[in-house]
């Protein structure tokens, strides 16, 4: 049986792009399904100049597609509350088309007050999370002292049980760092308003997912952040808490790793990245062209935000990500912000310790030193936003995708010319 599914993942530290690509593809299927993450992710997406900023919905809301969220995601009921709201006044009714597994996990005010508390104990060595209680939330799922939304539907009784070994380990730390505890209460009443809140969206994942196979339903999966991100080969400690590799869509959604399909990998341009933590390319490369990427490509996090760091594309751990995930095409975007550089880098290996690799480090991230190669850009005077068709690429522009397709031998087989839906360039 023909494969008809496909996933999109990142291949830096997120905010590559993908929240447009799902847009981009989404038309061509019927379901998109989200399988890792929670709020902590942002897509902002432009439309005939109307900006939708989403960050728990897939973007096939706006195409009035079939829209999932798998056992991977963990929800915050109120944030998915508000970005119906939000939506239903831009003129999307995504309640219609809303569909949440009843066993992916629940964040609670808990799990904030956690994420905030862990913070503030590392201190200077803070993690740079968005303290939405994401990671706390995924812990808690670990410990196997979490809820699922399934388990939202129990008697009071039985929950009160469970709110007790969900709330204790939190409020002995509140008592050791003399901050207010969290109440039985206020989890319980937080239960009864998601109760409300998730009713009419939920279903038996497993049945929903093998459905749509049965029924010939093309699937897309849609990742949050990227492989850099990644909690098991991102750069630990900074890192998501979560998966953010395309197995995961695998785990995240009942689907067999074999029904995945095609992968597309989204790259920026450049590199950026949200938080503290490994950046190889961001000590070498000059503050003014650092500050130039952050202001032209408006590197803002759409969940944050706060401004992202900047720096060159750095094709060595992109190679990592490319050959780990099994990426089958290339997906660049942002190479419009790039029309303003005289000169622009590329890294493509690394001195560590005293020896040339081909890989990123675990440790000792302070030791890497980007190996460049440079390319002469193409300059205001032949742009490459809005364009359209490949061969109205300037010829410099077109010898940097070339190299990248080179180097990760990976076609680019999309182009991303500026941030609305139709500045793309379509192999």
């Amino acid at each position: 049986m023909a494969i008809n599914n496909a996933a999109v993942i990142g291949l830096q530290f997120g905010d590559e792009g993908k929240g447009k690509i799902v847009d981009l593809l989404a038309k061509d299927y019927d379901i998109v399904a989200r399988f890792q993450g929670g709020d902590n992710a942002g897509h902002t997406i432009v439309v005939d100049g109307v900006k939708y900023k989403l960050s728990l919905i897939p973007s096939g809301v706006l195409h009035g597609k079939k829209v999932f969220l798998g056992s991977g995601v963990v929800v915050n009921p109120y944030k998915l509350k508000n970005e119906i709201e939000i939506l239903r006044k831009q003129g999307i009714d995504g309640s219609k088309f809303l569909f949440i597994a009843e066993n992916a996990f629940v964040i609670f005010s808990l799990h904030k007050a956690m994420d905030e508390l862990n913070e503030k104990i590392r201190g200077e060595d803070a993690i740079g999370t968005t303290k939405n209680g994401i990671g706390l939330c995924y812990s808690q799922k670990i410990q196997r002292n979490g809820f699922r939304i399934c388990d939202l539907y129990e008697s009071d009784d039985i929950l009160i049980k469970k709110i007790h070994y969900m709330i204790e380990s939190y409020n002995c730390m509140a008592k050791k760092y003399q901050i207010e505890e969290i109440s039985y209460e206020t989890i319980l009443n937080e239960m009864k308003d998601f109760r409300e809140i998730l009713k009419a969206f939920k279903v038996n994942e497993y049945h929903f997912i093998q459905n749509a196979i049965k029924n010939n339903e093309r699937i897309l999966f849609e990742g949050a952040q990227g492989c850099g991100l990644d909690v098991n080969h991102g750069t630990y400690p900074f890192v998501t808490s979560s998966s953010t590799y395309v197995a995961q869509a695998s785990l995240g959604t009942s689907i067999s790793p074999k029904q995945i399909g095609k992968v597309h990998g989204i790259l920026k341009a450049y590199t950026t990245r949200v938080g503290n933590g490994f950046f190889g390319t961001e000590d070498t490369t000059e503050e003014i062209l650092k500050d130039k990427m952050q202001e032209i490509g408006q590197e803002i996090g759409t969940v944050t935000g706060r401004k992202r760091r900047c720096g060159w594309l750095d094709l060595v751990m992109t190679k990592q990500f490319v050959n780990s995930n099994g990426v089958d095409s290339i997906v660049l975007t942002k190479i419009d912000v790039l029309d303003n550089f005289e000169k622009i880098k590329i890294c493509i290996g690394y001195q560590f310790q005293g020896e040339k690799i081909d890989y990123v480090p675990f440790v000792n991230y302070k030791d890497v030193e980007p190996i460049y190669k440079e390319f002469d850009g193409w300059g205001k005077q032949s742009p490459t936003l809005n364009i359209k068709n490949y061969d109205d690429l300037p010829e410099n522009a077109k010898i940097y995708i070339q190299y990248i397709e080179n180097f990760l031998n990976v076609k680019v087989e999309i182009i991303s010319t500026g941030p609305q839906r139709d500045q793309t360039i379509l192999s």
